[in-house]
């Protein structure tokens, strides 16, 4: 799993959710004692936890076949167990709490009798069936989703295969796609309201998602560039897109209430620097617009490299003073594909940054080679999203608030 998982006296990675509890009673079994604290001077709402199993001992294992939930006799939490390891057997356990500013919140950890969490992420790759071949296109039939994919090699960009060119995912504040195909990048699908949308979009028969709707819209114009948090590489002194790999695969690593994934594996990618498998991994949670990624290289490949779509707007970076920790490069303004508000960011940390720059498309965040995974975050915020961020200082305060959470995570205890 990306997210960053907590041992028993670890650091909480932070990830935004709410939940619905329903008819849950304890039974007369309790689990250990989880107390969480906020070290940060505002009060964190909604934030999921993540408990590994190793870390529960014995008391957190026996209810590894149980629904499970947080309670402290005047808060219920409802829990969701998640296999990262892909096992079949869970390992991890998520928990949204509100916790107040420089503040410990405790809880029990005990089994339910029935717990149900809204459905606040989602992924998908939909892959057209029963289709027929018109002017090189295809058409008609039905998106059906698949779990895992390979790009065929008479895939062409634009031949309709695919919903919406590529996999998605979503919270329920933003949604995200990849075009799976030698572009490898990245755009943005804005939505109006609080909800999972992907499911509706790019269906055959549905209104262009590039025209608003209801729901929202296809809000980001990538032209050339690498969109918004797209993994390329540095070579020669000029951002490279992923293009030209032997084998590229998609797989939807997990698709839950709380948390989906989705995993990019690029087998033989050929550059100056001699040949390179590339996996990514892209996952989100509930109530967040950030989407973490996770990128591990094996062989020989230039620098990795992210961005962000240049449309001459604003560019906004955090405060160079501090050097160490997460930090965050970002644009607003009217860049959106209809020309209202549209704020981007990439957070990374500051240990991994080899510089940032710019080339003819792109705000470039160039890494530095290492043989560890890389990790960053990125995260766009539409004018007409359910956080309705139009204005620069809008945009700023949550900039700052996010740069809080990831430099100050929750901290947890269990005893």
């Amino acid at each position: 799993m990306t997210w960053q998982f907590i041992r028993q006296t670890g650091y909480l990675a932070v990830l935004i959710v709410s939940v619905m509890l329903v008819g849950c009673k304890p039974s007369a079994e309790t689990g250990p004692k989880v107390s969480i604290t906020n070290p940060s001077s505002f009060d964190r709402q909604d934030e999921v936890i993540s408990v590994s199993l190793t870390s529960l001992g014995q008391e957190g294992n026996a209810l590894i076949h149980s629904e499970v939930m947080l309670d402290n006799g005047q808060t219920s939490i409802p829990g969701q167990w998640l296999d990262t390891d892909k096992d079949t057997q869970p390992d991890t356990l998520l928990f949204s709490v509100s916790v107040p500013a420089q503040s410990e919140v405790s809880y029990q950890l005990v089994p339910a009798q029935e717990t149900r969490l809204s459905k606040r992420t989602y992924a998908e790759l939909g892959v057209r069936q029963n289709a027929q071949w018109q002017e090189g296109r295809m058409t008609g039939g039905s998106f059906e989703p698949a779990q895992t994919m390979t790009l065929p090699d008479t895939h062409e960009i634009g031949d309709g295969l695919f919903k919406y060119e590529g996999p998605g995912w979503e919270s329920d504040k933003v949604a995200y796609r990849l075009y799976f195909d030698q572009r490898n990048i990245l755009d943005i699908f804005g939505k109006r309201r609080a909800e999972i949308t992907l499911e509706q979009v790019g269906q055959v028969g549905a209104p262009s998602y590039h025209e608003l709707q209801d729901w929202g819209m296809d809000v980001l114009k990538t032209g050339p560039s690498i969109g918004l948090g797209s993994v390329a590489v540095y070579e020669d002194g000029q951002t490279r897109r992923i293009d030209n790999s032997e084998k590229m695969q998609v797989s939807i690593a997990h698709n839950s209430p709380l948390y989906s994934e989705v995993h990019v594996a690029h087998s033989g990618f050929v550059s100056n620097e001699g040949e390179a498998d590339i996996d990514t991994r892209y996952s989100i949670a509930a109530g967040t617009a950030l989407t973490k990624v996770t990128v591990s290289v094996e062989g020989e490949a230039p620098p990795l490299v992210t961005g962000i779509v240049k449309h001459q707007q604003t560019l906004m970076r955090s405060n160079s003073q501090q050097k160490d920790g997460w930090h965050y490069v970002a644009t607003f303004g009217p860049q959106s594909y209809i020309n209202d508000a549209l704020g981007m960011a990439i957070f990374y940390r500051a240990e991994d940054l080899q510089h940032l720059g710019e080339d003819q498309h792109n705000h470039l965040v160039v890494m530095k080679p290492s043989s560890k995974p890389l990790q960053y975050y990125f995260a766009g915020y539409w004018q007409q999203g359910p956080d309705g961020i139009s204005d620069q200082a809008q945009f700023k305060a949550e900039l700052e608030r996010t740069l809080i959470r990831l430099n100050q995570p929750l901290q947890l205890q269990i005893d």
